[in-house]
């Protein structure tokens, strides 16, 4: 089972200094290298605007590498905005929006369907109101 937590948007990113404000556009980056990240993941939205993958890009299996690939290298990626708002080398990035396609996703947290407890049933819910905070972002 899932609960819509917000919506949100894939950003691009890059290091900082390698392209020009406001960025490329969706044509450019389809055949920049990038770091995609496999489809197992669910997050296929932006992957779907830019098959195929390019040379000289990366696939991982997980966003936790991301922020250090790309701000070490000249590798573009895209990425839940929640996410990078956590990172801790966002100053290392720049970040924008790309306006061609739709970007837009819903950010979901999922938990088993049947709870084992009440007591697992309420700290289910604690949890999903305390992330839908609009807040916690900003701490």
């Amino acid at each position: 089972a899932s609960a819509v937590l917000h919506i949100g948007h894939y950003l691009c990113i890059a290091r900082k200094g390698l392209f020009t404000s406001p960025g490329p556009n969706l044509r450019q980056l389809k055949e920049h290298p990038r770091v995609a990240v496999t489809t197992f993941t669910g997050h296929t939205l932006m992957e779907k605007h830019l098959k195929p993958i390019p040379p000289g890009s990366i696939v991982v299996s997980t966003f936790s590498a991301i922020q250090d690939l790309v701000a070490s290298t000249d590798l573009v990626a895209f990425v839940p905005e929640d996410l990078v708002n956590t990172w801790h080398m966002r100053d290392a990035l720049d970040i924008w929006t790309i306006h061609e396609v739709e970007t837009r996703t819903e950010v979901r947290a999922y938990f088993a369907k049947s709870p084992k407890s009440s007591a697992s049933a309420w700290f289910v819910n604690q949890v999903i109101e305390t992330l839908r905070d609009p807040t916690l972002s900003e701490t």
